[in-house]
């Protein structure tokens, strides 16, 4: 099986989860599955089929960049020179060139919700200065355009979180969702890390320089006299206003603040699990992999909750903050006031969490997807509980059935290969309903 594959992101110190989930998937599925690669410039990646996208790296514009990045991922990957049975775009900011692809080789388009503009702007987060301008307004709607482009014509799509695929509930039939997974084994310090400050205890924030993080707030905060705060990222990845925020806040040079570039790999284990908190005040998250890392550190994660974090971050497992300097300075004065009992139940309970969240079961998940598009099965596996009438109409609008010869899978077949993520009232209608019998 041949999946080409448009990522907008490096597999070796990624800027976010698109880079982070690839290469774990990759790396668990490369005696299966060969894959082509077009993405980020990463000239330590391990992939042998990688072709790099290296104009507009530069252009300041995010927006537009996005917009004029599609001619030359289609360059890149025609270039491989081959005919291959998959096309899977990892991110709306390539889906009109996995169309395209996809449509020349005339192959089934796999794509994968990990960002989403529908998503971003309804938190007000958005791609052009003045989106009340004309070409601000064309830019937003452009960006919302390439989304259901790709939506639409998608045999299959790869949702971050159970929030995403809502958001789309007409396109449900065919959204499978696909968690990002976590080691436990890697996340050990192999090096004592004594973090900068002299204050009691040490909250970390490590990630984008973004609004969509929350670091305008994080950045505001008026700390309690009893932490320190160590702010880890750099211009990579970040946005013009979160990047003013940074170097506002460097400017002032408030007591108890602390900066550093990104980190990455042992490092990166090492500091988190010094910490005695991890942020995670974030507007939007698809999924928010730094959560589930923060629970694997045995750090105490004060987190908005937000979206796709809110998938496995909990009351059990984490403490509530609202998006505001005030909202986070709540959060830190309340772990002030907990006992070390409280605190031990919320790390125990998140590394409780991490079990349910394995690499290799994320792995297993986009390799039954790839069968699935090959064959063309319908995708019911995270289906919301409808009618039998409801799911074979949805399923028609997407497919031409009639020059089709596919042979049903049994109700036992079913329930016994997709049982795991079906509610009681599925297992039924297939039981009833589904059976060739």
């Amino acid at each position: 099986m041949k999946v080409l594959v448009l990522n907008p992101d490096r597999t070796n110190n990624p800027v976010g989860g698109l880079g982070t989930s690839f290469r774990e998937v990759y790396a668990r599925l490369k005696d299966d599955v060969e894959f082509y690669v077009v993405g980020y410039p990463d000239p330590k990646t391990e992939i042998k089929n990688y072709r790099s996208v290296e104009t507009l790296m530069n252009l300041k514009h995010g927006g537009v960049a996005g917009l004029l990045a599609h001619t030359f991922y289609i360059s890149e990957a025609l270039r491989f020179k081959i005919t291959p049975d998959i096309i899977h775009a990892y991110d709306w900011t390539v889906y009109f060139a996995a169309v395209e692809l996809a449509s020349n080789y005339n192959v089934p388009l796999v794509v994968t919700m990990q960002t989403s503009p529908k998503a971003l702007m309804e938190h007000q987060v958005y791609f052009c200065h003045n989106r009340d301008s004309v070409d601000g307004h064309y830019i937003q709607d452009a960006h919302l355009q390439l989304e259901q482009l790709g939506l639409r014509n998608a045999h299959h799509i790869i949702s971050a979180s159970h929030a995403y695929k809502k958001m789309y509930p007409e396109y449900a039939h065919k959204t499978t969702v696909i968690p990002l997974g976590i080691e436990l084994s890697d996340w050990k310090p192999v090096e004592e890390v004594k973090l900068p400050g002299d204050r009691k205890y040490k909250a970390v924030y490590l990630g984008r320089v973004s609004t969509v993080k929350g670091v305008h707030a994080i950045l505001n905060v008026d700390l309690p006299p009893e932490f320190d705060l160590l702010f880890i990222g750099g211009e990579v990845g970040g946005d013009e206003r979160g990047i003013q925020d940074l170097q506002m806040a460097k400017e002032a040079s408030n007591y108890g603040f602390h900066f550093r570039d990104r980190v990455y790999g042992q490092e990166k284990i090492d500091i988190m699990c010094a910490a005695d908190i991890i942020l995670v005040p974030s507007l939007h998250e698809p999924f928010g992999a730094i959560g589930l890392e923060a629970l694997a550190s045995k750090s105490i994660v004060i987190s908005s909750r937000i979206d796709g974090l809110g998938d496995y971050l909990n009351e059990d497992n984490s403490i509530f903050c609202e998006v505001s300097p005030h909202g986070i300075k709540q959060a830190l004065n309340q772990y002030l006031t907990m006992s070390n009992e409280d605190k031990e139940k919320l790390i125990e309970n998140g590394v409780t969490t991490c079990k349910s969240y394995s690499w290799g079961r994320t792995a297993k998940l986009h390799l039954n997807v790839y069968e699935d598009a090959l064959y063309d099965e319908p995708n019911i596996m995270f289906t919301d509980p409808k009618s039998e009438e409801q799911l074979i109409n949805e399923y028609n609008e997407t497919h031409d059935c009639s020059q089709m010869n596919v042979e049903m899978l049994s109700a036992e077949e079913l329930v016994k290969r997709y049982g795991d993520e079906l509610t009681p009232e599925q297992k039924e209608l297939i039981k009833h309903k589904w059976s060739k019998d």
